[in-house]
């Protein structure tokens, strides 16, 4: 899954993925489904740094971050330190 939205409306996209991201949570947990999130180009959140703290600031064992290698120019151009990072 993506970060979908409007990187230049980033404050009110970011209000409208926690809304439903604390309804779908419980959901999750209960039926053990994963959720892998992945900053792409033009979203809400493009910077690889920026997506792992928001990541673990959903704080659920089953939601983690997507690297992917050919977007790394949309996520501040960084490999190491966004894999670092995530860990």
């Amino acid at each position: 899954m993506e970060f979908n939205g409007n990187p230049r409306q980033a404050a009110a996209c970011e209000q409208q993925f926690w809304r439903p991201m604390a309804e779908l949570l419980p959901v999750f947990e209960r039926e053990g489904i994963r959720l892998v999130l992945e900053p792409h180009p033009d979203d809400w959140v493009e910077d690889g740094k920026r997506a792992v703290d928001i990541i673990r600031g959903i704080n659920s064992p089953l939601v983690s971050f997507l690297y992917c290698a050919p977007h790394t120019f949309h996520q501040c151009d960084d490999c190491t330190g966004i894999m670092k990072k995530a860990g």
